[in-house]
């Protein structure tokens, strides 16, 4: 069996699929108070239903369970099975599995946190309808998407791309740029 090339437009494609798993290790989002972080959540925290909480006066970190995000466990389940499926078939074939992976586990992973997000929101919306001290503490809150979930986007986002090349037939990049030594001439 032939080793693929370093330039095959498969070899990037997942890798751009590796990329969008270590994402969901990172941070997706975070929940501060006047800029001071209270729950952080990775996009493997959200599938397994975990959240770390910062106590804003001690600074200590706990783990506190929740419940998981179902969409975010899809996600990750069709990113998985769609990079190990495509060591499986041949190249065309895996390139359609790995685009088509790609598209559907970001668009899982985005909603799921888009969901998230207006929950908290909701919530907090309900907490400054409660009592004025309420209002005052959920003004400085926010919800923030963290660079985790930028990370997973953009791998998604290259393994698309470069799946698609790939089923499209484009089996290895091309660089159209030619390297020479500034004192040589130009060709003719």
């Amino acid at each position: 069996m032939q080793m693929p090339r370093i330039d095959s437009t498969l070899v990037w494609a997942r890798i751009g699929k590796g990329v969008a798993l270590v994402g969901f290790l990172l941070p997706w989002v975070t929940v501060s108070c006047s800029g001071s972080p209270l729950a952080t959540m990775s996009g493997m925290d959200m599938a397994v239903g975990r959240m770390q909480l910062t106590n804003p006066m001690t600074g200590v970190v706990q783990a506190r369970n929740v419940d998981p995000s179902w969409w975010v466990i899809a996600a990750l389940a069709v990113a998985v099975a769609a990079l190990i499926v495509s060591f499986l078939l041949r190249p065309k074939a895996a390139g359609a599995v790995l685009a088509a992976g790609a598209l559907t586990a970001g668009a899982l992973g985005a909603g799921a946190l888009q969901g998230t997000t207006q929950a908290a929101h909701k919530e907090l919306a309900e907490q400054r309808s409660d009592n004025e001290f309420g209002a005052i503490a959920a003004s400085a809150i926010t919800v923030q998407r963290r660079y985790g979930f930028w990370v997973s986007m953009a791998g998604f986002l290259a393994a698309l791309g470069l799946g698609g090349a790939v089923w499209r037939g484009y089996e290895h990049i091309r660089v159209p740029v030619q390297l020479r030594r500034p004192d040589a001439a130009p060709p003719a």
